[in-house]
């Protein structure tokens, strides 16, 4: 960002500026397609599972993308190298600069790095009182969003009950595309306009109120959830061996296969948990279990979860998605503008870093941990593998919703 800062037009810089971030939107976007893509094959090329992408039980082939991704860092990483100190037209222009005011150019002598100019520095950067509630700023929103997106695939598939497939393509097609169309906007009005960084911020402040208003419209949006039939123990605890199935001695190493009872829309663990004693093929291929104690009416259940039309809500929810992102992303020029503009043109690439280094520290290593602890703890049903706790099977999709979001209102 610094070094296109530098090498731009000053009033061609949020521009660019924009359109390199667009560009990493649309890396991102290809990320997430990349995802979908590898997704849909399950984990182990080896097995073929009797089990489809929408079972809670599917596990996609993740590993797929990070060979391809890999070298092509590598590679752009070898050509950002390449690129000179100062490209040519910015020596023009500062040619062009100093002969305009009667002198000749004489090139910028670097001054050899020590530690004594980095404390320097850093001291001038913290006393700076606009780029550090700037840093601040960034890093409370950042912090919220970061962690929400990270598991917003998770998010939508279980709140909605779509495959991790659809939940990554929506997520990377739908969302990130809207959010480069708010920086494109962003950059055709400062390029036009050139509002005063006071308007900036202000702007800045209304897109932060409006995201508020995005998250509890979310808060809002909801589907139904799986009647998954399980018992309550004493202390309040679920559990899924039920009276009804205590014939059938369902050992605690069965691998989560829930079958649906179609009439009461009824889903169990599995077949064993149903109280199924038997099971055939129906004349379409699928497979039937029978003789179910655990049912109303000891009918069948059919494999697979009982099906969820969440369509309705999907479709709002992703609206409500895209005008945040859109609305959002209308402020990241600003913001970058604002970072730089008030340092000294020495300190831009140094403040760039201290915003990255804040970022790392205090974003993107504890945001993971916490969200992930905080989605683990809406669990309701854990698998077991080898006696010990595997993946979890089933959330609370009513307390996901609000463990996810409501911590952003404390951040934004």
């Amino acid at each position: 960002m610094a070094y296109l800062d530098d090498n731009a037009k000053k009033s061609k810089g949020a521009v660019m500026i924009v359109l390199s971030l667009v560009l990493t939107m649309f890396g991102s976007t290809i990320g997430f397609l990349l995802a979908s893509f590898s997704l849909k094959f399950y984990i182990d090329p080896g097995v073929t599972p009797d089990f489809g992408t929408t079972d809670p039980r599917w596990i996609g082939a993740w590993w797929l993308g990070w060979g391809p991704l890999g070298v092509m860092t590598l590679v752009f990483a070898i050509m950002m190298s390449m690129f000179p100190r100062t490209l040519p037209r910015a020596m023009q222009r500062k040619v062009k600069a100093a002969v305009a005011a009667g002198r000749s150019y004489v090139p910028e002598e670097i001054p050899k790095p020590s530690l004594e100019d980095f404390w320097k520095t850093m001291k001038r950067l913290f006393k700076n009182k606009i780029l550090m509630c700037n840093n601040l700023s960034t890093t409370f929103i950042i912090f919220g969003y970061d962690g929400q997106m990270l598991f917003l695939p998770k998010y939508m598939e279980t709140q909605f009950n779509i495959s991790a497939t659809a939940s990554n393509l929506a997520t990377g097609s739908i969302g990130l595309l809207c959010t480069a169309a708010g920086l494109l906007v962003s950059a055709f009005f400062i390029f036009k306009f050139k509002p005063r960084a006071r308007y900036l911020a202000a702007w800045n402040v209304f897109t932060e109120m409006m995201d508020v208003v995005g998250f509890l419209s979310i808060l809002m949006i909801s589907c139904e959830s799986l009647n998954f039939q399980w018992s309550t123990l004493p202390d309040g605890g679920k559990t899924i061996d039920m009276p009804c199935n205590s014939n059938c001695a369902c050992d605690s190493s069965i691998k989560y296969s829930p079958v649906c009872h179609l009439s009461s829309r009824e889903t169990f663990f599995s077949p064993c948990h149903a109280g199924c004693q038997d099971s055939f093929f129906s004349q379409n291929g699928t497979k039937v279990f029978s003789d179910c104690s655990c049912t109303a009416d000891n009918g069948p259940v059919l494999d697979g979860p009982c099906p969820l039309d969440c369509r309705s809500a999907f479709i709002i929810f992703i609206v409500v998605q895209c005008v945040q992102r859109f609305l959002g992303a209308t402020g990241r020029a600003g913001n970058c503008l604002i970072q730089f503009r008030c340092v000294d043109v020495a300190d831009k690439a140094v403040a760039f870093a201290l915003l990255e280094v804040l970022l790392c520290v205090f974003v993107f290593i504890p945001g993971p941990i916490l969200y992930g602890h905080l989605i683990d703890m809406t669990c309701t049903l854990w698998g077991m593998t080898c006696g010990k706790t595997g993946n979890c099977w089933i959330y609370d999709a009513e307390k996901l919703r609000y463990y996810v979001y409501m911590p952003i209102f404390g951040l934004l």
